[in-house]
């Protein structure tokens, strides 16, 4: 087989892989945010996405957090140190997350926002949700109802 090949072949596993949506709290990926390189539309042309989600929450935090989203049908919990990270396709991406009766829906991925944003990383904190590409700079994007 030839190198290219082989690329193509790891192409469409991603591709079939994170194709799908949320599915039921999908095992907790050991995906890797995306590398410069995975980043350059000259090198790859398929549509990938990483994210990340952590429970920035405080520990003396008296509920639960879980999220549940697109496509998903029950939630999935969030520990503290244990972020949920998982690579899917770039189509739109919602969460709703829940910790007691508070709630935050959240749009965690929108593409005509995100575009050439391949890594989004998501801090879940008491006063709201925030957003970041490079995990440096955050901006606050919903807050706890």
């Amino acid at each position: 087989m030839y190198p290219s090949i082989y690329m193509s072949l790891l192409a469409l596993l991603i591709l079939c892989f994170s194709s799908s949506t949320y599915a039921d709290c999908p095992s907790r990926s050991t995906a890797l945010p995306l590398l410069e390189n995975q980043m350059n539309p000259n090198i790859s042309k398929i549509n990938i996405l990483f994210i990340e989600f952590s429970n920035d929450l405080p520990f003396n935090w008296p509920d639960r957090l879980s999220f549940i989203g697109t496509g998903q049908t029950s939630e999935c919990g969030i520990d503290h140190g244990k972020p949920f990270t998982h690579v899917y396709n770039t189509s739109l991406r919602k969460c709703l997350f829940i910790s007691g009766k508070k709630n935050m829906d959240v749009v965690v991925y929108d593409p005509r926002l995100d575009l050439g944003h391949p890594n989004v990383y998501w801090s879940i904190r008491a006063d709201g949700a925030y957003k970041s590409w490079n995990k440096m700079s955050w901006t606050k994007r919903a807050s706890w109802t």
